[in-house]
């Protein structure tokens, strides 16, 4: 079945009036104090490159989105400074698209936010491969660790608090709990986001085109010239 090819321009900031764009946050820094005036200002790409050329790119991967960078952005805020990145989604893989050439900067989705990528150097007509790896299973588990620690924690403590006598241990135990749990569970929340990677691969170029022979697969002359008015010519 054929897919259709869809031409992509070449980078450039993007509008709500010209394309649907993504935004990914790269850098939250939240500090004890408010924000204030958040202004973000696009900046130019540095990472993308392109010499003007296009190439024609197969997508594949198993039911995941691609997506291209357009623009990237820097917010501050006094307390909160936000480097983002505006990402046009293309396609969910497989697909056909056409990409400038160069240095590209992509991202990958499968049931939720798009991921960063490694650049791709797009060199020519070609296929990108992606590999994403979801890491939800060991997030789930870093809010299972902090909820059920929590609630031991807290049973604990309140079993210290009403013991008349010696409840102190039981008190200091079940804050120590809850205070490791939710440690412990924030960790691997926040530590392990989802991976994805793509690589580039050419397309095999084009064999040469083959001639018939005039003279039969299984025949050649050889023409040998020994006299001006004499010619000897040989089959075989």
């Amino acid at each position: 079945m054929h897919r259709p090819t869809r031409a992509l321009p070449l980078p450039a900031t993007p509008s709500s009036a010209e394309v649907s764009t993504v935004g990914i946050s790269k850098e939250l820094r939240l500090a004890a104090f408010g924000l204030s005036a958040l202004v973000i200002a696009p900046t130019a790409q540095a990472q993308q490159t392109s010499d003007g050329s296009q190439a024609h790119v197969k997508l594949q991967g198993n039911s995941l989105s691609f997506y291209r960078k357009q623009t990237s952005g820097y917010a501050s805020g006094g307390s909160v400074r936000l480097k983002s990145g505006y990402y046009e989604r293309m396609c969910s893989a497989p697909c056909d698209v056409v990409l400038p050439t160069g240095t590209q900067q992509l991202a990958i989705s499968s049931d939720g936010d798009p991921v960063e990528t490694n650049a791709v150097e797009i060199t020519g007509d070609g296929s990108l491969e992606a590999d994403y790896e979801s890491r939800q299973g060991t997030r789930t588990l870093g809010v299972v660790i902090a909820v059920v620690g929590s609630v031991i924690g807290a049973s604990i403590l309140s079993y210290g608090v009403t013991k008349d006598e010696g409840g102190l241990p039981f008190t200091l135990g079940g804050v120590g709990t809850m205070v490791g749990s939710m440690l412990a569970g924030m960790l691997l929340v926040l530590s392990t986001p989802d991976e994805a990677n793509v690589r580039f691969i050419p397309s095999a170029p084009s064999p040469p085109e083959r001639h018939a022979d005039t003279g039969g697969a299984d025949t050649a002359s050889l023409n040998l010239v020994y006299t001006p008015g004499l010619q000897l010519s040989v089959a075989f």
